[in-house]
Parts: C-alpha cells; sequence; structure tokens
C-alpha cells in the first residue's frame, strides 16, 4: 500500500450495523507514505485498529514507513498484537504504538520512486519476522533465509530488483467473517 491519501490498512466500527470482528490478521504487508501533507488524524496511520468490538487482531512481520500522522495505530478502547513489525519515522502521537520485537530503522526498499518495494541488501527487514506463511505475496518461497523477512516481499539473494505485478485493491468482508480480494 503506497501512495494513498488516507490511512493504509485500517479496522474501523464508523457508520451504523457495526458488528464485532474475531481473527483479524494484518501480516507480511509494505506500506509506504499514507496520509496528506497536513495530517491531524488517524486517517493519516499506516495501520490503524480503531473498531473496539474486533478480537484477536494481530498486526506482524508488517513494514511502515513515512506515513504522515503515525506508523501504527491503536485507538483507546481498540486493541491489537503488534509484533515483529519495522517502523520508520515514529512519531509518538496520540494513540501510536511500536508493539514487541520492534526495528526502528529505515528498511531500505529497493526503489520507491518507481514503486519497486522490494528490501535491498542489507536491509534490517531481512531475516527479522516470525515465519507465518510459506510464500510471499509475489509467490516467492519463504523463508529464504533463516526467517521470514519483514514486509510483502522476501529478498531473493542474487536475483536483481523485482516489481511484482500482484497487487491488492480491496477486501471485501464476506458473511463468513473472511475478505474476499477483488
Amino acid at each position: 500500500v503506497y501512495d494513498w491519501s488516507g490511512f493504509g490498512i485500517g479496522l474501523g466500527g464508523w457508520g451504523t450495523g457495526v458488528r464485532a470482528m474475531d481473527g483479524i490478521y494484518i501480516e507480511n504487508n509494505t506500506v509506504y507514505d499514507c496520509g496528506d501533507s497536513t495530517p491531524t488524524s488517524r486517517f493519516g496511520a499506516g495501520i490503524l485498529q480503531d473498531h473496539a468490538p474486533a478480537t484477536n487482531v494481530f498486526f506482524r512481520n508488517n513494514i511502515v514507513k513515512d506515513c504522515a500522522f503515525e506508523q501504527i495505530v491503536v485507538k483507546s478502547g481498540a486493541s491489537a498484537t503488534v509484533d515483529h513489525n519495522l517502523i520508520d519515522a515514529f512519531k509518538n502521537k496520540t494513540d501510536a504504538v511500536k508493539g514487541t520485537n520492534v526495528i526502528e530503522k529505515n528498511p531500505l526498499l529497493e526503489d520507491v520512486a518507481n514503486g519497486v518495494f522490494t528490501l535491498r541488501g542489507g536491509s534490517p527487514a531481512i531475516d527479522a519476522g516470525i515465519n507465518l506463511y510459506t510464500q510471499d505475496f509475489a509467490g516467492t518461497s519463504s523463508p529464504q533465509g533463516t526467517m521470514s523477512d519483514m514486509g510483502a516481499y522476501e529478498l531473493v539473494k542474487g536475483v536483481g530488483p523485482h516489481s511484482p505485478s500482484r497487487s491488492l485493491k480491496m477486501a471485501i468482508p464476506v458473511p463468513d467473517k473472511s475478505f474476499r480480494i477483488e
């Protein structure tokens, strides 16, 4: 998720007919440059949890960099397990969280100006995550090293930068509490 004027990834209970959700996993994402140039609220957050009825919410193995308001926000009354994330540019705003096992460094993304969000060699995100999945967002086997890389893409040693062709357009909730990707 990048170059978006609102929040990057968010859970919210706005509007009518709000219901509880259980088992929400926001994992292995790369979120970059969300929010506008005059951030004054949660809408400039990279990852946002603002849905108090949601239970078992996990933010893990994510890279969140340069979002206008804050990198990760868990609003008062809401809860989330925030673990093994790399955040760059923590601002210590209201409801901002770092979580546990956090890395606060530049993730060394390949070429953000041209939309290439793979990791460069030497990135602190390499082998710094926890093993959650057997493939990254591009279908590359994970882990490539001893542990999974943080973010959406595993660094494949000996292969030049690539611009994966898969992109997430929208996650639509369906009645069984899962999501359909379109």
